[in-house]
């Protein structure tokens, strides 16, 4: 059951050069979950309401434009970019995000959105983590975060930090998990043909795969099979002591 009193509107904030797949794959969890009994309103805002193009080349269709978001949202979820310089030293996007997440319940960022997440003070004293190859690069450009390179995301307070890039299906699963408990989320693992929770111990910068079971059952046992806590990592009982 969802948590009450959260809205269900989920707000991406786009912009020129944003890693596709830091937006389409959340967004392809929350559809999925909307398929088995979420009602999850996905936005796309961008600076000025036009559609952006990513890091792709393929062009993402916009909803509004970051002012004219109507109030508070669910949840703010700052995607990533190669060019993260340019986002992080945007003050104009960096206002319209310190906005947004101060009204919102929960903020989250993947992969390098980390960054201009960071550039707003928002992550100032917290434990966060990001691409394991940028990792280095944001705790010296934000000495006030405590960066953990290893985690696949991590949880404080209601802020929510991702791993690089696929991360951010994971990030999303424990949001639907949170909201609308574990037997959605698995269903919507299982439909999407991801773990539900990775292997326990397996850190973000592993170079080698880590060996899956049969495809017939990697998704529909993983929750049985794996640690539901695993080091440097939230604990998945934690996300449902969030407000809301």
């Amino acid at each position: 059951m969802r948590a009450r009193g959260r809205s269900d509107t989920v707000l991406f904030v786009v912009y020129d050069g944003v890693r596709l797949l830091d937006v389409t794959g959340p967004l392809e969890v929350l559809t999925v979950a909307n398929e088995h009994g979420g009602s999850y309103r996905t936005l796309l805002a961008s600076p000025d309401g036009r559609d952006v193009v990513s890091s792709a080349g393929a062009r993402l269709g916009v909803d509004l434009a970051l002012p004219d978001v109507p109030g508070p949202v669910g949840t703010l979820v700052v995607p990533g970019a190669p060019d993260w310089q340019a986002a992080a030293g945007d003050q104009a996007l960096l206002d319209h995000i310190r906005r947004l997440a101060a009204g919102s319940d929960r903020t989250a960022s993947v992969c390098a959105g980390a960054f201009p997440l960071a550039a707003t003070g928002l992550l100032d004293g917290r434990r966060v983590t990001t691409h394991w190859d940028l990792a280095d690069q944001l705790a010296a450009q934000f000495p006030k975060l405590t960066v953990d390179p290893d985690p696949i995301f991590i949880a404080d307070g209601r802020i929510i930090t991702s791993a690089g890039i696929t991360a951010g299906i994971d990030l999303t699963l424990a949001l639907v998990e949170a909201d609308l408990g574990p037997e959605t989320a698995r269903a919507v693992a299982r439909h999407l043909v991801v773990f539900m929770q990775r292997p326990g111990g397996s850190p973000s910068s592993a170079s080698a795969p880590t060996p899956r079971a049969p495809a017939t059952t990697c998704c529909a046992g993983c929750w049985t099979r794996w640690p539901r806590t695993r080091p440097g990592r939230t604990t998945w009982p934690a996300w449902r002591r969030w407000p809301g």
